[in-house]
């Protein structure tokens, strides 16, 4: 009885885990809107008939489970489908395909074990790396309004005199004008 138990627990804890939905379906549409605001995106190139795909999939998606949703995005991206000029537009000719994106730009592909704990490991090694660089907005004209001019703001020493960790003699320059 107690087996039968613990087997009831282990399969409801499989099912949370597989069926949050942690992996984003990633479309011709949506796929800039995703890809510019997140600084590391792992997106798994699929055709639904491939053997390969079908194989990789629970991989893919225990490793996204295990990240959480707000660590970086996990996509999935159909290349008959839903996302068939992305997948034109990248040259995808064979499947199961695992990019990576940093804003919005393609970084490099996985080329590595296709399991969970190897994708994970992977996974967690480029985000420390991402981590620990300034994430840059790629897409500009989406991230500025253009009716609203950049300024250029300067404030005097003396603004920062109380603040131990400035020299209050120095301008610090804060932002740049651009001119469209």
């Amino acid at each position: 009885k107690k087996k039968k138990k613990k087997k009831m627990i282990l399969f409801y804890f499989q099912f949370l885990i597989f069926s949050s939905k942690s992996i984003i379906d990633l479309t011709d549409s949506n796929f800039n809107c995703y890809a510019a605001n997140k600084p590391f995106m792992l997106v798994d190139m699929y055709v639904p008939w491939c053997s390969d795909c079908k194989q990789i999939a629970p991989q893919i998606e225990y490793a996204s489970a295990q990240l959480g949703p707000n660590s970086c995005l996990i996509g999935r991206a159909d290349c008959m489908n839903a996302a068939k000029n992305l997948c034109d537009s990248l040259g995808i000719h064979s499947w199961p395909h695992l990019m990576i994106f940093n804003n919005g730009r393609f970084s490099g592909e996985y080329t590595g074990p296709q399991d969970s704990i190897s994708v994970l490991t992977y996974v967690n090694s480029q985000m420390s790396q991402v981590r620990t660089s300034f994430p840059v907005c790629t897409a500009t004209q989406q991230c500025m309004r253009s009716d609203v001019p950049a300024e250029e703001t300067r404030f005097d020493g003396n603004y920062f005199e109380n603040i131990n960790t400035f020299e209050g003699d120095k301008d610090y320059f804060m932002g740049e004008k651009i001119d469209r």
